[in-house]
């Protein structure tokens, strides 16, 4: 057994102190509604985190279910914990999480992203902590394991093959929003960047931001988050045949206007971005803009623009060639 450190062995100067002074916070933001079914399972995983520096802020979007019954009595069984339920603005999730970012709980502080139906594996947050360093905005995600209703794990999402910055999240976001860690820069770049368009998703929107005004994006090959894939699924991940399937439907709008809506937003911060980011948003601007599109493609392509996987990358193509 360890030696015991009693209080008159402890000294301002000593390393066991420092080291722990420098432990951060992280504030894991939870969006809900209508989650009581999925809820304990979730709230029991990041009990079982192995770092336990963290606090919870609950932005729940007008559940009409037990959710906030679950929450107040997980409240309840952790009197030591800093636990707070607010009201989300009722705009949809992704909205729900970029408000509770301007909470007072996310200043100066590491800050998760967390879903209402998802079980974190224990080690998540500990991961996280040394890719995010407070010297620059970064963010931290990872591969995740796709399961059933049940957790049953049915497959894992692919690690990226290529750096994922922001010349990658601009044609598309490979990270699983219910993976990501910011640091403090991060989410005063995410908050003090205001918007006149509403952002269709939290995670990328943050990603995209981050990396845009110079920051980093790590993503762990290794898997944090059993993501549960259920018939209430807002968003879910895509494999297999259900991805091609998705690529062959992004040809018909929906990722035109996804890019078109990132575009629209990143416009009206693109002071704060990086020069280099500006050069790749306004070829990404030129590529989805009307008229001829085969040159301003091509440029995208040699600018170092493109997807994860080359199938994806010829989508890509495709679908701008069409819009």
């Amino acid at each position: 057994m360890g030696k015991v450190r009693k209080a008159v062995d402890i000294h301002p100067n000593d390393p066991y102190v420092r080291m722990m002074q420098k432990r951060p916070v992280i504030t894991i933001v939870m969006g809900t509604f209508d989650g009581a079914a999925y809820l304990p399972a979730q709230l029991d995983s990041l009990n079982a985190q192995t770092f336990a520096n963290w606090r919870l802020l609950v932005s729940d979007d007008g559940s009409t279910d037990q959710t906030r019954e679950v929450l107040h009595q997980f409240a309840i069984n952790n009197p030591d914990r800093e636990i707070k339920i607010i009201d989300g603005p009722a705009q949809g999730f992704a909205q729900n999480f970029l408000s509770a970012l301007r909470h007072e709980m996310c200043r100066n502080c590491l800050v998760a992203f967390c879903d209402q139906d998802d079980v974190w594996h224990p080690e998540k947050l500990e991961r996280a902590i040394p890719h995010l360093e407070n010297d620059l905005p970064r963010a931290y995600g990872s591969v995740v394991q796709m399961a059933d209703s049940d957790l049953n794990v049915l497959s894992q999402t692919p690690a990226p093959k290529f750096p994922v910055n922001f010349a990658n999240l601009l044609v598309e976001n490979c990270t699983v929003g219910n993976s990501v860690v910011l640091n403090s820069l991060a989410v005063d770049a995410v908050v003090n960047l205001p918007l006149d368009v509403a952002i269709k998703f939290h995670d990328w929107w943050a990603l995209l931001v981050t990396t845009g005004v110079g920051g980093t994006h790590f993503v762990d090959p290794r898997p944090s988050v059993l993501y549960r894939q259920h018939d209430k699924n807002i968003v879910g991940a895509a494999s297999g045949m259900a991805r091609k399937r998705r690529n062959m439907s992004a040809m018909m709008g929906p990722y035109q206007q996804r890019l078109r809506d990132n575009i629209d937003a990143l416009s009206q911060i693109e002071h704060a971005l990086t020069s280099e980011s500006q050069r790749a948003l306004t070829l990404v601007k030129r590529a989805a803009s009307g008229g001829w599109k085969l040159i301003p493609i091509l440029q995208l392509l040699r600018g170092g623009i493109r997807r994860q996987r080359r199938v994806d990358t010829l989508f890509m193509c495709l679908a701008l060639l069409k819009s």
